[in-house]
């Protein structure tokens, strides 16, 4: 995935910033229970047009920096199935997997 990510300057240790990309993504699944059934397994895979979304902010601190971000995370698939219903089961056509992520992170020098 190709991202771009700005940093919104400050005049303080505050730094937000904001940013996405575009890319390829690759959904697999194997043996996957379906809405926490027993009964409906999901098994496939399938590569498609990935993307994301992104913001946060870094704090500067005394020794290192405190970085908080969110991130909205969404892959295109085609080609999943569940042979467990029936004759052919459920097939999962044109599906996005979506993500939505809170990462907290710290960086200190070395």
């Amino acid at each position: 995935m190709a991202n771009v990510w700005v940093d919104i300057q400050t005049a303080s240790s505050f730094t937000p910033y904001v940013g996405g990309g575009l890319g390829v993504g690759r959904v697999e699944a194997s043996g996957v229970n379906l809405a926490n059934t027993s009964t409906i397994k999901v098994t496939g895979s399938s590569t498609g047009l990935a993307g994301q979304f992104g913001f946060g902010a870094r704090w500067d601190l005394a020794v290192g920096s405190l970085d908080i971000g969110y991130r909205y995370q969404i892959t295109e698939y085609d080609g999943l199935s569940s042979d467990t219903l029936g004759a052919g089961g459920i097939i999962f056509d044109n599906g996005k997997l979506r993500a939505h992520t809170l990462n907290v992170g710290y960086s200190f020098p070395f």
